[in-house]
């Protein structure tokens, strides 16, 4: 599927429940769209105004996930036969929403191939990338920019994608995109251009529905998020917090994937008329509100410990499923064979370049710079008059990044705290956010905190890579 660029209208607003293209109550509500998600590509974005807090989502299988790893790398074949089928998804709703959305997946898979045990395991973003780590998946579920962005590393294989387009829900295409929205009100955005110094709420850095697509649209309306939004907010899973967070007026916009405001105007969570959508496209066969680009559905993609046998017939299953209803009863989602991530690279290649670039400042920007260094050189030049320089000096700190010999070493570049260390120690034993706050008695928002210092402290990349070369550390 090639991309297509598409002609995005700064002016053009659309009321959210409100006028002729009302959601709220509208046939448009009721043909909901059955498997509606959110993603990602990997990257934490180093940033004054990237402030990441992550709600968390409770992941009771992690600690499972390694200990099925290591059997597995001890004796690989009794692994596969002994052990369950585990299918990965990454729960954009959260894990009571995956478990509704794909159990029935599960029992149909469980019913065609009854030699097999297949269990579901919700996933948050950290969480996909820790379980591929330990080898502790069959296969995963996610968006095609998650699976781009981990088929390398991991040797993933695409095995088929979701039909979407069903009679009795919005036309889709098999597509999904992001929408844009903010808050109904006299003084509020109505345009993509009145985002600047704005509070923006999306789901994560690497969350390729939930941020990147958007992302993606702003720079190519002008606007560059790190310099244009007044404050970058990271909610994580589930969506919907981004959603009540606009409601509230605890942020001014935000963005989510395509779906997720007409489930929740459905259900009665917005009410009428206080959600426009910015920069409204329009495209034919797609029925939801949507702001950016447009790219396939969500795939299953299988792991090197599924052996080809199994891939081979849980594809045949999937593909057989008659479209929606069996002999009256609901059979769950529909699949098709893989689709081209054509556009989904172009969007990848795209964010990189406009991330590679050096960021431009604003005038104003430029003048506050300019007056702070202003400023720290008649500090110098006072401090060098008023005082005698020191006779000795202190040795200088030679950071673990690097050795006498100028090899890179995996390793903190400061030395951590006792409260790192502690947080340090939970993350590899596989505990998730709520759950280190529960243990130390500190809050969520604390844990992050010392989270994100980790990361950087170890330049790691994601929380798996951050296990890894904690691991590699602590042995050398």
């Amino acid at each position: 599927m090639s991309h297509v660029s598409l002609p995005l209208n700064l002016a053009a607003v659309k009321s959210y429940g409100t006028g002729r293209d009302s959601n709220v109550g509208s046939k448009k509500a009721r043909r909901l769209f059955g498997q509606s998600f959110s993603a990602l590509p990997p990257r934490i974005v180093d940033s004054p105004i990237y402030q990441t807090h992550y709600t968390g989502m409770k992941i009771h299988a992690v600690l499972f996930l390694v200990l099925a790893g290591l059997q597995f790398a001890a004796n690989p074949c009794k692994a596969q036969q002994d052990s369950a089928v585990l299918f990965g998804v990454l729960a954009f709703g959260g894990e009571k929403d995956a478990h509704v959305r794909w159990d029935r997946t599960i029992e149909v898979l469980s019913k065609h191939l009854p030699d097999q045990r297949f269990r579901l395991i919700p996933l948050t973003l950290d969480g996909a990338g820790a379980a591929l780590e330990t080898r502790g998946l069959h296969f995963l579920l996610t968006n095609p920019g998650h699976f781009q962005s981990l088929m390398l590393r991991y040797e993933l294989a695409p095995l088929v994608s979701l039909r979407t387009d069903a009679p009795g829900r919005a036309k889709t295409g098999n597509r999904y995109g992001a929408v844009i929205f903010a808050r109904a009100s006299d003084d509020g955005p109505k345009r993509l251009s009145d985002l600047r110094g704005l509070r923006f709420g999306a789901v994560a850095p690497e969350a390729f529905g939930g941020w990147q697509l958007a992302s993606d649209t702003l720079q190519r309306n002008g606007l560059e998020p790190e310099r244009d939004l007044g404050e970058l907010r990271f909610f994580g899973f589930p969506q919907s917090a981004i959603v009540e967070a606009v409601l509230s007026g605890e942020i001014d916009a935000g963005t989510v994937r395509t779906g997720v405001l007409e489930a929740m105007a459905a259900e009665g969570r917005i009410p009428e008329g206080t959600i426009i959508v910015l920069n409204p496209v329009d495209i034919p066969n797609f029925e939801l509100d949507l702001s950016t680009a447009l790219v396939p559905e969500w795939l299953i993609a299988a792991t090197p410990i599924a052996q080809p046998e199994l891939r081979r017939s849980v594809a045949q299953v999937l593909l057989g499923i008659d479209l929606h209803v069996k002999g009256g009863r609901d059979v769950g989602a529909t699949w098709l064979p893989p689709q081209s991530l054509a556009s989904v690279i172009e969007i990848q290649r795209a964010l990189a370049q406009a991330n590679d670039k050096p960021a431009t400042l604003s005038w104003q920007q430029s003048v506050i710079i300019g007056l702070v260094g202003l400023l720290s050189a008649l500090i110098v030049v006072v401090s060098i008059r008023r005082f005698r320089p020191q006779t000795s000096f202190p040795p200088p700190i030679v950071s673990r990044s690097s050795s006498d010999s100028g090899q890179s070493v995996i390793g903190p570049t400061s030395q951590l705290t006792a409260r790192e260390e502690e947080v340090l120690e939970l993350v590899e034993q596989g505990q998730t956010t709520k759950e280190i706050a529960r243990t130390l008695s500190i809050s969520p928002k604390t844990v992050e905190f010392h989270r994100h210092n980790l990361m950087q402290k170890f330049d790691a990349s994601n929380m798996a890579d951050l296990v890894h070369r904690a691991g590699l550390w602590r042995h050398s």
